[in-house]
């Protein structure tokens, strides 16, 4: 329910900035698939920006090496966001504790948004994690992990 939530918030921000004329990739007219991939790969170099200036700190609350390589093109305004890097730490950490015990054996990331949780997390070799978004959000992902980028 709160991963859904936070989810949903992180959308309509992207919106929001949208709609404020924020630089970001041109939203392009035609299907509404169009516009939401459009949307939706704004909103996923948002944090993933934000990940990265998080991850450049001299003590960063995580560390994720995918991150800058993911953003593309985008840079944002090199600014740290606390409530960005805190969420990111506290689904990190409560993930890695919860296979940490050894009884989960499923991790499935909806709506992942290039977070690369499935490359960057120290998970058991018995667990398996399916992360589920868009085609291209997962296989820019895949693309940057192999360092297709």
């Amino acid at each position: 329910m709160v991963l859904v939530v936070l989810l949903g918030i992180a959308a309509v921000a992207a919106v929001w900035r949208l709609r404020r004329g924020k630089t970001g990739p041109e939203v392009k007219t035609g299907s509404a698939a169009n516009i939401n991939e459009d949307l939706v790969a704004y909103s996923s170099q948002i944090i993933c920006i934000r990940r990265a200036v998080e991850s450049a700190q001299e003590n960063p609350l995580f560390i994720d090496p995918l991150a800058a390589i993911l953003a593309g093109d985008y840079k944002g305004d090199g600014k740290r966001s606390p409530r960005i890097s805190i969420r990111t730490k506290y689904f990190d950490d409560f993930m890695e504790s919860a296979v940490s015990t050894g009884t989960v054996k499923q991790i499935v990331l909806p709506a992942a948004g290039m977070d690369s949780r499935a490359y960057r997390l120290l998970v058991p070799e018995d667990a398996t994690t399916y992360e589920i978004d868009q085609k291209n959000r997962c296989r820019d992902e895949r693309k940057a992990h192999r360092g297709g980028y």
